[in-house]
């Protein structure tokens, strides 16, 4: 028969060691009254502003300029930027020395603002820009750049032009403001409001965008200083300046009444690229046949026609010109209506060492009618 006392003792010091060791069992985990277990809360590391993708800056909300970053002495430097290194903050003695210049507001407080990353542009058809219905009245400042422009021609097709926008003299500002020079029989200053010789028209009588230009030249409007009859603006823009070797390509569109008169003389020019003295060495024209062509005042034999002017209705031009005073390295070459009329043919385009635009009407003297023209959407673009 076993042992009893002994075997009772065993149980005894079992049972005690157990009991010995339910102290650190119990204080591994632990179970409340709604049988859900509870745990420990883990640190959470402190979450970095949002990072744009690369080449997009990071857009600080307005709340955020000159407000954010004044709390509790700059917290740990974080410099509002990318919120890692203290830069801007001055190491965290004031956390708001960060200026709007910086574009950084140094010193972000306890809290990161939410920020917006600018939304990718996707131009339409593949990369080609195409001019909003509402017109080219856009700064040049404000267009995409590093695309391929085209102008847009009634039939669909689309002739290549520059990438980059240069100028724009398309008249949406609602008046002549973005030309520097109008000149006509009475006026010869900084170009403005609508004046009796050019005036600014819409409801229907714009070719694109919502107004146009309407130039008007009757019997004898020759200004005081002289030369022929005119009504016209011109630009000395930086922009709209052409030098040696300058690529540039110019959108316009144009009509005249439909009881439009070929002009007597030398004809009229709706176009010049003028030097500054003599003749222009490079202008759109109408002659006595009326026939529109690109007059050159440096070889009179080298004269391109383009056609013969529409009348009573709206045309569609791009003129694709190398400036050079040398006739084997410059060129010129015309669409209208987005169909070439005249392919690129060499011939000089300078007189001199600087080309500045004028548009509108230029005419002979000997003409005794009135002529009107409506000029709209002009654009300038280089390579």
């Amino acid at each position: 028969m076993p042992n009893m006392p002994g075997l009772i003792n065993a149980i005894l010091a079992l049972t005690a060691l157990i009991a010995t060791m339910m102290p650190a069992y119990q204080g591994s985990s632990s179970q409340t009254d709604d049988d859900t277990i509870a745990t420990t809360p883990v640190a959470v590391a402190p979450q970095r502003p949002q990072e744009c993708p690369t080449g997009q800056a990071r857009q600080i909300p307005p709340a955020d300029l000159n407000t954010a970053g004044k709390g509790k002495d700059g917290a740990d430097g974080m410099d509002g930027r990318n919120g890692d290194d203290g830069k801007d903050g001055k190491d965290g003695k004031d956390g708001g020395d960060g200026t709007r210049e910086d574009g950084d507001v140094g010193g972000a407080a306890e809290t990161v603002s939410p920020v917006s990353c600018p939304t990718a542009t996707t131009l339409p058809e593949g990369g080609v820009h195409v001019p909003p219905e509402g017109g080219r009245g856009v700064k040049p400042s404000e267009r995409p750049e590093a695309v391929a422009p085209v102008a847009p021609a009634p039939n669909g097709s689309k002739v290549p032009v520059g990438k980059t926008v240069l100028f724009t003299g398309d008249y949406e500002t609602g008046d002549f403001s973005q030309w520097g020079t109008c000149q006509s029989k009475d006026l010869n200053s900084d170009c403005g409001p609508s004046y009796p010789s050019m005036t600014i028209v819409s409801g229907g009588q714009q070719r694109q965008g919502k107004h146009a230009a309407h130039f008007v030249v009757n019997d004898g409007d020759v200004p005081d200083f002289g030369g022929g009859e005119r009504s016209e603006v011109s630009s000395n823009d930086a922009n709209a300046l052409t030098h040696e070797g300058d690529e540039r390509w110019y959108e316009w569109s144009m009509k005249v009444g439909a009881d439009f008169k070929a002009p007597e003389g030398w004809g009229l020019l709706f176009m010049q690229w003028h030097a500054g003295s003599g003749s222009p060495p490079l202008g759109v024209a109408v002659n006595s046949n009326g026939n529109l062509f690109l007059d050159n005042e440096v070889d009179k034999n080298q004269v391109q026609e383009i056609g013969p002017l529409p009348k009573g209705e709206w045309k569609d031009y791009v003129l694709h010109v190398k400036f050079s005073k040398d006739s084997s390295v410059g060129f010129v070459e015309v669409w209208e209506n987005g169909r070439q009329v005249v392919p690129m043919t060499n011939r000089a385009t300078m007189s001199g060492d600087e080309n500045y635009l004028k548009q509108g009407i230029y005419r002979d003297e000997a003409n005794t009618v009135t002529h009107e023209a409506w000029l709209d959407g002009l654009r300038i673009t280089g390579p």
